[in-house]
């Protein structure tokens, strides 16, 4: 296959979800090459989608951590269930939007965890990066599904904690540096990090840049 073709549409669950690009949702010959009939489009302004397309629905936002993109996981969610298969969601690149929205998918309908459910989309499609406001809603969505296992609350102390604690003005900082460096962080401390995190909500686009 087309190295371009994967780049603009990258194939999640056969025959059944497609995650892309703006470009790839409005491509004709991608499309149809696809068998895509309905497309989830996450994206700000007008997009040409091919009228052959059976479904469509545009929800405008963008790839900002103070997006309030949770309120959206569950219409997204409804809209990828019960419309004609395949579907295609896609945002401008396919990296953080679009990605977001599958992840809480694959949670919510398969049960996955976070982790599994991110590292199951990244898998089909490597580049994916929700930006750090989303991961924070994720991490809500998780929690609302229980679907935090450990090995998800591990990744995301291995993604923020360090970050994290500076930005939130962890009393460990002002530990001798030595000492902090042999410390093992423990997964009750990664758990008490992640409870600032939930609390944080759009703040946390403030603290970080996506990385």
């Amino acid at each position: 296959m087309d190295d371009e073709m994967v780049d603009l549409v990258s194939e999640v669950i056969p025959g059944e979800l497609y995650l892309g690009t703006r470009y790839g949702a409005e491509y004709n010959a991608i499309l149809r090459q696809y068998s895509i009939q309905s497309v989830l489009s996450l994206v700000i302004g007008e997009i040409e989608i091919p009228t052959f397309i059976k479904q469509k629905l545009q929800i405008s936002i963008e790839d900002s951590s103070y997006e309030n993109i949770e309120k959206h996981f569950e219409g997204c969610i409804t809209f990828i269930e019960q419309n004609p298969k395949p579907v295609l969601v896609h945002c401008e690149m396919g990296v953080s939007r679009s990605a977001s929205i599958v992840i809480a998918y694959l949670m919510k309908t398969q049960k996955k965890t976070l982790k599994e459910s991110y590292d199951f989309v990244k898998a089909k499609r490597t580049w994916i990066n929700p930006n750090n406001g989303f991961w924070c809603q994720l991490y809500h969505f998780a929690k609302s599904l229980n679907l935090l296992d450990d090995d998800s609350v591990k990744f995301l102390y291995s993604k923020f904690g360090e970050k994290g604690k500076k930005a939130f003005g962890s009393p460990s900082l002002q530990k001798d540096k030595e000492k902090e460096e042999k410390k093992e962080t423990t997964l009750d401390e990664m758990k008490t990090f992640l409870q600032k995190f939930d609390k944080a909500g759009f703040l946390w686009g403030k603290f970080f840049i996506s990385y």
